[in-house]
């Protein structure tokens, strides 16, 4: 168990963004990832389901067999790099041939991968797993939620469900983020025509 220091410790995580395999299964367990060593991770229960996690899923992405295809991308955790390849086949959409080698690719092997906060959050939402230390990025405000939304709406082809999985929330809260969007860019067209009308008005007329 954490002790009181170690806790307080952990408050230097907020800083980061994505995260190790390693990293995340020290958090979960809420000691700091800076104080361990890896090896000493290597049998523990904690890191193990992390690292099968995404194992699973990129197995599953370069075509392996299993009862459930949906549930294994789900169940899994995936880098940025791959969340296009994933929420493609959670579509239905069939493996290219070429990405039954995605395994044997640099950029994937374990101790290279990082994880973002939104795809570790839902990830532990997906599970009912709870974490010592909360990944979720409470640092956002409003606005940037309602960018991040969008962005990744965009992103998904305008696909409000494969976003929601990304970003780790719901669907309906994704809606609410683009009404909100749609509604504070109206305002602001409104404020910048207004703003136009307003010069126009103050210059001074031609002489004729």
């Amino acid at each position: 168990m954490a002790t009181k220091n170690e806790k307080i410790e952990l408050k230097k995580w907020d800083f980061s963004k994505v995260f190790s395999a390693f990293e995340i299964a020290c958090l979960i367990q809420g000691t700091d990832p800076s104080l361990h060593s890896e090896s000493l991770m290597v049998s523990d229960p904690v890191y193990k389901r992390v690292c099968f996690a995404y194992q699973y899923m990129l197995a599953a992405l370069t075509g392996m067999p299993c009862e459930d295809v949906n549930a294994t991308m789900q169940d899994g955790l995936a880098p940025r790099r791959l969340y296009d390849k994933r929420n493609h086949a959670l579509e239905g959409g069939e493996i290219p041939d070429e990405d039954d080698k995605l395994d044997k690719h640099p950029l994937n092997q374990l101790h290279s991968v990082r994880f973002e906060r939104h795809e570790i959050t839902r990830w532990l939402k997906r599970l009912k797993l709870t974490s010592a230390y909360s990944f979720t990025p409470h640092d956002l405000t409003p606005q940037e939620w309602r960018t991040l939304a969008r962005d990744t709406v965009d992103r998904q082809g305008g696909n409000k469900s494969a976003a929601a999985r990304e970003l780790g929330i719901t669907q309906q809260r994704v809606s609410q983020l683009l009404k909100t969007t749609k509604k504070a860019e109206a305002r602001g067209s409104k404020s910048s025509d207004s703003g136009v009308q307003a010069l126009q008005g103050a210059w001074p007329k031609p002489l004729k």
